[in-house]
Order: structure tokens, then C-alpha cells, then sequence
């Protein structure tokens, strides 16, 4: 179990493989199976989920939040949107409040969630029984 409590994390590199506009390669985005990142992440790491995907600073919390579009707040919300994150004074560790509003994602941030239901890349589906290979499923 790992310190993100416990997910199993896919690494992929971008899809395009291509450096980003700036010139520079892409980082490399961890993609999790679930829909969210957790609060806590390797420092200067990218987790892409399926609803949000996280860069996190220096000290491990979100630097930058990027969501699929969702209802329930602001009209801007409701499209593809990123959040900043500040510190509070004392440097302790970062609450909602310290979670900026929405604005358009901008070249650096974190990329586009993968979307709901839509499983982390080039994921071979394995046997609930490990001593037993998964079999294709007969053709009738």
C-alpha cells in the first residue's frame, strides 16, 4: 500500500509523445483508476483521474487542479476548468480555502481528465484468480 492510500498507479508519458508549445517535453502524467488524484502526491508530479487531474508543488499538495466539467457551481464549471492553490501563512497544510476559483486551463497546467468512466491507458485486464491466466471469452 502506497502513500496515496493504497491506489495502483499506471505511468504513461504524454500522447503525443511531442514537446509541449513552449519547446519543452512533456512531463510524464501517473494515471490513477479512480476519478481523483489524492490530496497528497509525489512533489512535482502530474496524476491524471478520470474527473481531475493534479500538478503538485514542491511540498506534495495541489499547485494546480484541473476539472471535468461539473455542475453545481459557477457557469465556468460547467466546462473543462482549472483551480491554483495557495499556502496558508503559517505553512501548514493547505484546506479549500486556499483552493483559487476557476479559470481556463492555460500551456503548463495539468492535462484534460481522462473523462468518467474511462480506465487509465493501456491497462491489460487481469484474472481474479492470479494462479489462473485470463482466457479469451468463447466465440458461440
Amino acid at each position: 500500500m502506497g502513500s496515496d492510500g493504497g491506489l495502483t498507479l499506471w505511468n504513461s508519458s504524454s500522447a503525443s509523445g511531442e514537446a509541449a508549445g513552449d519547446g519543452q517535453p512533456e512531463p510524464a502524467v501517473t494515471d490513477v483508476p479512480n476519478s481523483a488524484p489524492g490530496f497528497k502526491g509525489e512533489p512535482g508530479s502530474i496524476v491524471r483521474g478520470e474527473t481531475q487531474s493534479t500538478k503538485y508543488g514542491d511540498d506534495g499538495y495541489p499547485e494546480t487542479q484541473r476539472d471535468w466539467p461539473h455542475g453545481g457551481g459557477p457557469e465556468c464549471e460547467r466546462e473543462d476548468h482549472c483551480h491554483d492553490w495557495g499556502r496558508p501563512e503559517d505553512g501548514g497544510r493547505p484546506s479549500n480555502s486556499d483552493r483559487g476559483p476557476p479559470r481556463l486551463p492555460q500551456p503548463g497546467d495539468p492535462p484534460a481528465p481522462r473523462g468518467p468512466g474511462v480506465p487509465p491507458p493501456s491497462v491489460t485486464p487481469r484474472s481474479p484468480f492470479p494462479s489462473q491466466p485470463m482466457l479469451p471469452r468463447p466465440k458461440y
